[in-house]
C-alpha cells in the first residue's frame, strides 16, 4: 500500500519536472539565440533593419511631423516648420543619411549587441561602448547648415518671425500723437540694416564656434556678432525711415507749434495784438521742415558715434543765430501786418518822454500839458514810414545783443523831426486851451476898465476881465503871446534830439514789465529752459515750478520780473552758442529714469562697441527659461544636463558603460527587479560555464520519480523513463515544426492569455498607448520589431522541438531498457543455472576443464 502512496507524489513530481525541463530547454536556447551576438547580428543584417531606419522609418517620421500643429514645436509659431521653409521629405531623409552613415550606425550597433549580450550571459562582469559620434556629429550640424540655405531659411525667418512680431511691436507702441509710423517702413528699414544675407552669414559664423562646444571639444564658447559695421547703415537707414515717415512735417506741426501754442495759452497777456494763428504763421516760416530735417540728421551723426560706443563723448550743437534773424524779420512784417510798428515807440520811447517832460508842463496864464499829452501829439502827427524805419533800425541795432553777438548795444530815434512835425498840435493844444481860459475870463464894464486889466496884469497872467467885444484870439495878441516860441522854449526844449535805447534800458523795461504783469517773457523758458549750464536756470533753482503753477507758470510780479530777465541772458546764450546738448547732459536725463538706467545705456554702448555676445552660461540660462524654471540642475528633467549628455555622447571619450546600464535599469525596473536581473545573470552564466549543470536539477528529480515509483531498479527506470518521455513528447508536441498550427493558437498561448498570435500582434501594435502623433511610424517599428522576433522565436522553438525529441528518444529507449531487462536478466539467469551450471560441475570433476583450459591457451 505504501507504494501507491509513494506513486501518487509522482504527479506533481512530474509537473515540476516538466516544468523544469521547459524552462531549462527554452533558457539554452535563448542563451544560444538572443544572447548569441553572432545571431542578433545576422538578424539586423537580414532584415535590414539600418535601411530600415534610416530610410523607411525616418521618412515615415518626417511626413508625421510635417502634419503637427505649429503649436507642438513653439507657442509662437503660426506654421509648422517643415512646409513653411519648403523642404521636401526625400531632401530631408537624404540630408539624414548624409549626417549619420549606415556603417557607423551598423558598427555602434553591433559593439553594443556584443558587449551587452556578453554582458547579460554573465559572460562578462563589465563593458564599455565607445561610439564615437564626433564625425558623425560634425556632419549633422554642417547638414542643417546646408538644409537652412537650401530651404532659403534667412528669409522666411524675416517673414514668418521677425516681420510680425515687428509690426506687432510698432502697432502696439504708444507713439506721440499724429506720429504714426508705417509697420512696413519700419520692417523695410530693418531688413536694410540687417539684411538675411548678413545674418546668415552671422549664423555660420556662430555655429562654427558653437560646433567645438556642442561635439564636447571645448567646454566653454563664445560668440561675438559684430554691430559695429551696422551702426552706418542704421543711422542712414534711420534718417531715409524719418524722410519717408514725414517724421520732420509732423515735428514742426505737431511738437513746435503744438509747444508754441500751449506757451502762448500759458501767457497771461499778450505784447503785440496778434492772432495765434499769425504768430503759429510766423513761427513756421522760422522753424522749417527743411531746417529740422538738417538738424535731426546733424543730431544723429553727432550722437551716434556715442550710442555705438565708437566715440566716449558727443555735443550737438544746434545753430540758432539765423533762426533768430529770421524771426526778427518776420517780428517785423507782423508789426507791419498788423499795424504794430508803432510799438517801439508806445513801449520805449514814450515812456522816456512821459518821463522827461513829467506829468504836468506849466506854461503861461496857468495853461500846463503832460507828457502823455505831447508824447500823444507826437505821436499821432508822425507819419507811419517813420515808426517802420525806426523799427528796423532799432532790431537792427539790438539784434547783435539779442544774438548774444555782444554785451550792449545802443539805439538812436532821432526826435527832432518828429518835434518840428508836432509843435503845431503841441501850439494849437496849448492856444485852445488858452483861449479857453480868456473866455471864462469875466467881462469888463467898460473899455477903460478893461485897458486898465491889461495894463495892470502881471508877465504871466491874464487880465482880470477883458472887453465884451473882443474876441479871445484879440486877446491873445494883445497880451502878446506867442504860442509857438512858448511851445519851442518850454515843452519842445524838453524832448532830446534822440531817444537812446540800449541794453539797461531793454532789462528795465522787462523788469518793470515783469512786475506790473505786462509782458510774460517767461513763456521764453518753456523753450529755452534747461538748455545750458552758462547762466543760471532760475527754473531748477526753484523760481518756476511747472508742477505748481501750470505749463507756462502764473508767477508772482517779483518772480516774474526774474524769470524775464533770466529769459533774456538765457535766450542770448542760446542764441549765441546754439542750443547744446552732450553725453554730460544725456546721463543726467537718463539717470532720472531710475538707477538702472545708466547701467543699460552703457550696456548698449559695449555691445554696439564690441558686439553682442552669447556664451554658454546665456545657452544654460535660456534653456532654463524654456522649460519655466522648474526643473533642478543636475536632475534627468533639467534642460543643461541633458544638452550635457548630448555633448557628452558627440565627444571622442565619452563611453556607455555596465554602470550607466545598471543605472537606467534600477530608475526603470520596479522594485527589486535589479535583483532579478542579476540573478538571471547568474543562471546566464551557469548555463553558460556548463551546459550539464543545468540538468543536474532534472537528474535528481528523475532519481527521486524512479525511487518514488519502483521497488527495484528496473522499474525505477522505467517510471524515471516514462516521465521524461511525456515531458519530452508535450515539448516536442508545443514546439515541432508545426507548432504554428498547435502552439501559436493553441493551448501554450492560451495559457499565456493569447488565444491567437496574429491576433495579439494586431492588437500590440494598435494599443491605445500609441503616440498621438507618430500612428504610422509606431505601427511601423512595432510590425518590423514582430518581422526580426519572428524568426528568432521560430529558431528557439526549433531548438526546443530538437531538443525535446532527442530527449524522447533517450526516455524511449530507456524505458524499453527498463522492460525488457528483467525478463532478459530471468532468462539468463535460468539458462545458466539449469545448464550450464551442472555442465560445468561435471567437466569440474572429470577434469575437463583443465584440459579444456590448458587447450584454449
Amino acid at each position: 500500500m505504501e507504494i501507491w502512496y509513494r506513486r501518487l507524489l509522482i504527479v506533481p513530481t512530474g509537473i515540476v519536472f516538466l516544468l523544469l525541463l521547459l524552462v531549462t530547454l527554452v533558457l539554452q536556447q535563448f542563451q544560444d539565440t538572443l544572447l548569441d551576438p553572432d545571431h542578433l547580428i545576422e538578424e539586423a543584417q537580414e532584415a535590414d533593419i539600418y535601411e530600415f531606419v534610416m530610410v523607411d522609418l525616418f521618412t515615415s517620421v518626417v511626413d508625421e511631423v510635417r502634419e503637427l500643429d505649429a503649436a507642438t514645436f513653439s507657442d509662437e509659431l503660426e506654421e509648422n516648420p517643415l512646409p513653411l521653409f519648403g523642404l521636401t521629405t526625400d531632401e530631408i531623409v537624404r540630408s539624414a543619411n548624409r549626417a549619420v552613415s549606415r556603417e557607423w550606425l551598423q558598427g555602434v550597433v553591433e559593439d553594443s549587441i556584443v558587449h551587452l549580450s556578453r554582458y547579460i550571459a554573465g559572460e562578462t562582469e563589465q563593458f564599455t561602448v565607445t561610439p564615437n559620434a564626433t564625425t558623425q556629429g560634425a556632419s549633422a550640424i554642417r547638414e542643417v547648415r546646408r538644409l537652412l540655405n537650401q530651404a532659403d531659411a534667412y528669409d522666411i525667418m524675416y517673414e514668418e518671425f521677425v516681420d510680425p512680431r515687428v509690426e506687432e511691436l510698432v502697432e502696439s507702441t504708444d507713439f506721440p500723437q499724429g506720429f504714426d509710423p508705417p509697420p512696413e517702413k519700419v520692417i523695410a528699414a530693418l531688413r536694410a540694416v540687417f539684411p538675411p544675407d548678413w545674418t546668415q552669414r552671422q549664423f555660420e559664423i556662430a555655429l562654427a564656434e558653437i560646433t567645438p562646444y556642442l561635439l564636447g571639444e571645448r567646454d566653454e564658447f563664445r560668440i561675438v556678432v559684430p554691430l559695429g559695421d551696422r551702426s552706418t547703415t542704421a543711422m542712414r537707414e534711420l534718417k531715409n525711415l524719418l524722410r519717408e515717415i514725414d517724421a520732420y512735417d509732423w515735428l514742426a506741426n505737431d511738437v513746435v507749434l503744438v509747444a508754441v501754442q500751449d506757451a502762448m495759452e500759458g501767457s497771461s497777456r499778450r505784447t503785440l495784438r496778434v492772432d495765434d494763428e499769425r504768430y503759429l504763421e510766423a513761427v513756421g516760416r522760422v522753424v522749417t521742415t527743411d531746417w529740422l530735417r538738417l538738424q535731426v540728421e546733424n543730431m544723429i551723426d553727432e550722437a551716434g558715434p556715442y550710442l555705438t560706443g565708437s566715440e566716449e563723448t558727443f555735443e550737438i550743437r544746434v545753430p540758432l543765430s539765423d533762426r533768430a534773424e529770421l524771426a526778427m524779420d518776420e517780428a517785423l512784417l507782423i508789426m507791419v501786418e498788423e499795424d504794430e510798428t508803432d510799438y517801439p515807440y508806445r513801449k520805449f520811447v514814450e515812456p522816456r518822454l512821459i518821463e522827461t517832460i513829467g506829468e504836468s508842463l506849466h506854461l503861461q496864464f496857468g495853461v500846463s500839458v503832460t507828457g502823455r499829452e505831447v508824447a500823444r501829439a507826437i505821436r499821432a502827427n508822425t507819419p507811419d514810414y517813420w515808426f517802420r524805419q525806426h523799427a528796423n533800425w532799432l532790431l537792427l541795432d539790438a539784434s547783435p545783443y539779442l544774438l548774444g553777438q555782444a554785451d550792449y548795444f545802443e539805439s538812436r530815434i532821432a526826435l527832432s523831426s518828429n518835434k518840428i512835425i508836432a509843435r503845431k498840435a503841441i501850439a494849437d493844444l496849448v492856444r485852445d486851451r488858452t483861449v479857453a481860459l480868456i473866455q471864462s475870463l469875466p467881462r469888463c464894464d467898460s473899455a477903460a476898465e478893461a485897458k486898465e486889466a491889461l495894463l495892470s496884469r502881471g508877465s504871466d497872467e491874464l487880465p482880470s476881465c477883458i472887453a465884451s467885444d473882443v474876441a479871445a484870439e484879440q486877446v491873445l495878441i494883445q497880451i502878446g503871446l506867442d504860442v509857438y516860441d512858448t511851445v519851442e522854449r518850454v515843452v519842445l526844449s524838453r524832448i532830446p534830439e534822440n531817444a537812446v535805447f540800449d541794453e539797461r534800458l531793454l532789462r528795465r523795461f522787462l523788469s518793470r514789465a515783469g512786475h506790473e504783469g505786462t509782458l510774460d517773457l517767461h513763456v521764453v523758458s518753456y523753450f529755452t529752459r534747461d538748455t545750458s549750464a552758462t547762466v543760471p536756470d532760475l527754473l531748477l533753482e526753484g523760481t518756476f515750478d511747472p508742477s505748481t503753477h501750470g505749463r507756462t507758470g502764473v508767477l508772482p510780479p517779483d518772480y516774474r520780473a526774474e524769470q524775464n530777465l533770466a529769459a533774456l541772458d538765457q535766450t542770448r546764450d542760446l542764441l549765441r552758442n546754439g542750443w547744446i546738448y552732450t553725453d554730460a547732459h544725456l546721463r543726467r536725463d537718463i539717470e532720472k529714469r531710475g538707477p538702472d538706467a545708466q547701467r543699460r545705456l552703457d550696456d548698449i554702448r559695449e555691445i554696439m562697441a564690441d558686439g553682442w555676445s552669447f556664451t554658454e552660461t546665456d545657452l544654460h540660462q535660456l534653456l532654463r527659461r524654456q522649460v519655466g524654471g522648474f526643473s533642478e540642475p543636475g536632475d534627468d528633467s533639467d534642460p543643461v544636463k541633458r544638452l550635457d549628455d548630448l555633448r557628452a555622447f558627440l565627444s571622442e571619450d565619452w563611453s556607455y558603460t555596465h554602470e550607466d546600464f545598471r543605472g537606467y535599469l534600477a530608475r526603470n525596473l520596479p522594485s527589486g527587479g535589479l535583483r532579478t536581473f542579476d540573478a538571471s545573470r547568474s543562471v546566464f552564466k551557469l548555463i553558460g560555464f556548463s551546459p550539464l549543470v543545468a540538468w543536474i536539477p532534472l537528474v535528481l528529480l528523475l532519481l527521486s520519480i524512479g525511487y518514488l515509483g519502483g521497488r527495484v531498479w528496473s522499474t525505477r527506470i522505467a517510471w524515471a523513463m516514462a516521465v521524461l518521455l511525456i515531458s519530452s513528447v508535450l515539448i516536442h508536441l508545443a514546439f515541432s515544426p508545426d507548432y504554428g498550427n498547435f502552439a501559436k493558437s493553441g493551448p501554450l498561448y492560451e495559457a499565456a492569455g493569447v488565444s491567437d498570435l496574429s491576433e495579439f500582434r494586431s492588437k500590440l501594435i494598435d494599443l491605445d498607448a500609441m503616440p498621438d502623433d507618430f500612428h504610422n511610424s509606431y505601427r511601423m517599428a512595432a510590425s518590423k520589431l514582430f518581422d526580426m522576433t519572428g524568426p528568432t522565436v521560430d529558431l528557439m522553438a526549433e531548438g526546443v522541438a530538437t531538443s525535446s525529441r532527442n530527449l524522447a528518444i533517450l526516455a524511449l529507449v530507456g524505458l524499453v531498457a527498463s522492460i525488457l531487462l528483467p525478463p532478459i536478466a530471468a532468462s539468463s539467469s535460468s539458462l545458466v543455472k539449469n545448464r550450464l551450471l551442472p555442465r560445468f560441475k561435471k567437466l569440474h570433476r572429470t577434469g575437463t576443464v583443465s584440459e579444456s583450459v590448458g587447450t584454449d591457451r
